[in-house]
C-alpha cells in the first residue's frame, strides 16, 4: 500500500512538472562586425551568435519570427569615420490574406544606456507576395540602436485591428481611425468596382459623383486627349518644398466620371491591383499634396508599375493620386 501511495505521489509531481509553464521562447541573433582589425583593437569579436528571449503579441498563427541579425560596419570616409549599425529580421507569414505590417520591439541595455526601440516591418507588407505568405527579410536601423551584445529581448507585435491600417504614423501627419467595419465596407465596394466592368467609373465609389485627381496622377495622364472634355475647373496646389504651383483636376458628374474610368483603364491596363494599407513613407508623401486631415480608409492600389493612393472621406473616395516610383 505504501509503495502504491508513493508511486501515486511521484506520478503527480512529474505530471505537474510536465503541465507547468513552458520555457520562454528564444530566437537566434547573429552578430557581424567589421573591419576585423578595428574590432580586434576594441576587443570585440567579428562574428558571434547568441539566443535572446522572444515574445509575440497577437501574432499566433499569423506571423512568426525566425531569426535576427545585427551588423556593425565602420568605414573611413572623406571627412572622418562613418559607423553603420543595422538589424535584420527574418519573419514568416503563416496565414494568407491581408495583414497590416507587424512591428519588432527591441529591448537593449548596456552599462550606461537602456533603450526600447520599435520598428514597423513595412517592407514585408508592401512586398507583392505578402498576402500569399512566406518568408520575408527586412533591415531596420536607428541612431539609437545599441550593439547586438546588449540586446536583451525582442517582441513581435501584430495588430488586432484593420489589416489596412498603417503600422506607423509619421509625427507630422494627422491620421484619424475609422471603425473596422467601415473600412471593410469600403474595401468591399472598391473590390466590386475593380472586378466589375466599370472600374473607376463606378458611381458607388464617389460622393455626389465628384473626385479630385491629385497632382502626381494628373501630371501623368493629362496628355490623354479625352481629359480635354472635362469642364470642371482645375485646382492649384503648391509644392511645399519648391513653392511651385501644381495642377489638380476635379471630376464632377456622370459623364466626367465615365471619362476618368476610360482614361485610367488605358493608363493602368486590365491587371488587378493589390489592395493594401499605406506605409509611413507613402503617408508622408501623400500628406505633402493635401490640405486636410487623413481619415480612414487610406488605401494603396499596387499595380507594380503604378501605385495609386485613394483618400477617403465619409466612406467615399475624395482623391485619387499616384505615388512616385520606388527608388531601386
Amino acid at each position: 500500500m505504501r509503495r502504491f501511495v508513493l508511486f501515486t505521489l511521484v506520478l503527480a509531481v512529474v505530471s505537474a512538472g510536465l503541465g507547468g509553464e513552458q520555457p520562454p521562447r528564444t530566437v537566434l541573433l547573429k552578430i557581424q562586425r567589421k573591419p576585423a582589425d578595428s574590432m580586434k583593437e576594441a576587443g570585440m569579436a567579428t562574428a558571434e551568435e547568441r539566443r535572446i528571449p522572444f515574445t509575440q503579441s497577437g501574432c499566433d498563427g499569423r506571423v512568426d519570427l525566425r531569426e535576427l541579425s545585427y551588423s556593425l560596419d565602420i568605414r573611413k570616409v572623406k571627412d572622418g569615420i562613418a559607423i553603420y549599425m543595422n538589424g535584420e529580421a527574418s519573419i514568416e507569414k503563416l496565414a494568407k490574406g491581408a495583414l497590416a505590417a507587424p512591428s519588432l520591439v527591441v529591448e537593449a541595455k548596456s552599462d550606461s544606456n537602456a533603450r526600447t526601440l520599435s520598428f514597423a516591418l513595412e517592407g514585408a507588407m508592401t512586398s507583392s507576395s505578402w498576402e500569399g505568405g512566406g518568408t520575408f527579410r527586412e533591415t531596420f536601423s536607428s541612431e539609437d540602436l545599441l550593439d547586438g551584445q546588449y540586446w536583451r529581448s525582442v517582441e513581435l507585435r501584430c495588430p488586432a485591428s484593420s489589416p489596412y491600417r498603417p503600422a506607423s504614423i509619421p509625427k507630422n501627419v494627422t491620421y484619424k481611425n475609422a471603425r473596422d467595419t467601415e473600412v471593410a465596407a469600403a474595401i468591399t465596394t472598391l473590390t466590386a468596382a475593380l472586378n466589375g466592368g466599370r472600374g473607376f467609373a463606378t458611381t458607388a465609389l464617389y460622393d455626389d459623383l465628384m473626385v479630385l485627381l491629385g497632382p502626381e496622377l494628373y501630371a501623368r495622364i493629362r496628355t490623354d486627349s479625352a481629359l480635354d472634355t472635362i469642364e470642371s475647373p482645375k485646382v492649384i496646389t503648391v509644392d511645399p518644398d519648391s513653392g511651385a504651383k501644381r495642377d489638380e483636376l476635379r471630376i464632377k458628374g456622370q459623364r466626367e466620371v465615365d471619362t476618368l474610368g476610360a482614361v485610367l483603364r488605358r493608363y493602368l491596363g486590365d491587371s488587378q491591383p493589390r489592395i493594401r494599407g499605406a506605409s509611413s513613407r507613402e503617408l508622408s508623401e501623400h500628406w505633402r499634396n493635401i490640405g486636410w486631415d487623413i481619415e480612414e480608409p487610406l488605401l494603396v492600389l499596387d499595380y507594380g508599375a503604378h501605385r495609386l493612393i485613394l483618400d477617403y472621406t465619409n466612406g467615399k473616395v475624395l482623391m485619387l493620386d499616384e505615388l512616385k516610383p520606388v527608388a531601386r
